[in-house]
């Protein structure tokens, strides 16, 4: 049985060994076009991909709308999303999006474009992306 605590337990500690160690298994980043906020990191683990979102700010009516609180166990306020971590193949996830957050950009993105992006990297080499999508942004 799949357990969502268990694997965002994982995905955040595996997230804190710090960028020199993660850019290793590093396959794709996502950051806003506006501000270069970082949104998304996917990563090659034992698990498979994992990824993290940041904490957000967002209002109570967009956090309505739903999955802000999810996989984000350390959610502590109304206004925040909290870190959301988890793997790409969990299977809430596996067919739905994940929403990518900062101050300048709400989006969401599907599991499946995820793993589009992914799909032929190899951990070191990531792809990164700037949310909107345009043109020459995918590297």
């Amino acid at each position: 049985m799949f357990d969502r605590e268990q694997a965002w337990r994982d995905a955040m500690r595996h997230h804190a060994v710090g960028m020199d160690e993660l850019k290793k298994s590093l396959l794709a980043e996502y950051r806003c076009r506006k501000g270069g906020c970082l949104l998304l990191r996917v990563w090659n683990s034992p698990n498979g991909p994992e990824f993290y979102a940041p904490a957000a700010r967002v209002s109570d009516r967009f956090a309505t709308a739903g999955q802000l609180d999810w996989p984000a166990f350390n959610r502590h306020s109304p206004e925040r999303t909290g870190d959301r971590a988890g793997r790409l193949d969990d299977p809430v996830i596996a067919t739905q999006w994940l929403w990518l957050v900062c101050d300048h950009l709400k989006e969401a993105v599907w599991t499946s474009e995820l793993r589009a992006d992914i799909k032929g990297r190899r951990p070191g080499d990531p792809t990164r992306v700037r949310l909107p999508r345009g043109h020459a942004d995918t590297t």
